[in-house]
């Protein structure tokens, strides 16, 4: 297989690893009684959550790598991803819940720096930024799966059936794992060294340019409206509007089913755009 088939494959591994989360976004704001949970706020914390545990946690992932492969930390995070997406929907209550996506925390902190150390490892100067691209591009295709899919047989069938399958569907990708990524990340570290004899010393603390400053707050910003307030209001917000009347093959098209195609709208152009932006990116 090609490097470029490579980059593929993990990209599809890190986007199964997001089917749960991508469908809690759609289905959690509309069923949180199923979950039972008791009070409006626990939908937040539970949305959220993940992404506080990741800030104390991405530094330790970054020290695990330097000590173990890259293979370990993939076959860590989607075992981690496959089991907090299997407990959404056995576990009820909100501490459960809680630690279910503590749990995940920690899976996609694995995934995502275990994804982007394959990728610098399978590409050369001349197509990083491209790989990287296309990277998270595709990826980004388990938040489109999860949300339509999601949703839509969420509003069909059960949330424990959808849970269970998309955790079915992580474990299913294992033995691609030890194909597709490598067991070191010895091009990643050759690649930082020489990266760093060139650059001066003083260009080192770019983080304190003001310019990257301004490209952190953006990012932030964007993150907080589209990732946060779209993505955990859109759901309800449909719901409180939307009578269902309409209907497909006998199949009643709810809230659920709606929220998730506007939302897969959002993910499906990334695949196309972001390799096409990125490949010009050194």
């Amino acid at each position: 297989m090609s490097d470029k088939g490579k980059v593929i494959g993990i990209a599809l591994i890190t986007a199964i690893t997001l089917l749960g989360d991508a469908m809690l976004f759609i289905v959690l704001p509309l069923y949180w009684q199923d979950f039972g949970l008791t009070a409006i706020w626990q939908i937040g914390v539970l949305l959220s959550i993940n992404r506080f545990v990741r800030l104390p946690i991405t530094p330790f992932v970054g020290m695990f790598y330097n000590k173990f492969d890259i293979r370990s930390g993939v076959v860590i995070s989607v075992f981690f991803a496959a089991l907090s997406t299997f407990f959404y929907g056995q576990f009820q209550g909100f501490w459960l819940l809680l630690l279910a996506r503590i749990l995940w925390g920690i899976a996609w902190s694995f995934v995502k720096l275990g994804g982007m150390l394959t990728v610098v490892s399978f590409s050369s100067e001349q197509t990083r930024g491209h790989y990287m691209g296309l990277y998270n591009g595709l990826w980004g295709l388990g938040g489109l799966a999860g949300m339509l899919a999601g949703g839509f047989l969420a509003d069909q069938l059960s949330i424990p059936f959808v849970t269970t399958l998309f955790a079915l569907a992580a474990v299913a990708v294992f033995p691609f794992i030890f194909k597709l990524v490598p067991k070191n990340n010895t091009t990643a570290e050759k690649d930082t060294i020489a990266v760093n004899r060139h650059v001066p010393e003083k260009e080192k603390q770019s983080i304190r340019q003001p310019y990257i400053i301004l490209v952190i707050i953006t990012g932030g910003t964007m993150g907080y409206i589209t990732m946060g307030i779209f993505n955990s209001t859109l759901s309800p917000l449909i719901e409180q509007s939307y009578h269902p009347h309409w209907s497909v093959f006998g199949m009643v098209i709810g809230a659920a089913t709606l929220a998730g195609i506007i939302q897969a709208v959002r993910w499906a152009w990334d695949p196309f755009f972001a390799p096409c932006y990125r490949k010009f990116c050194r």
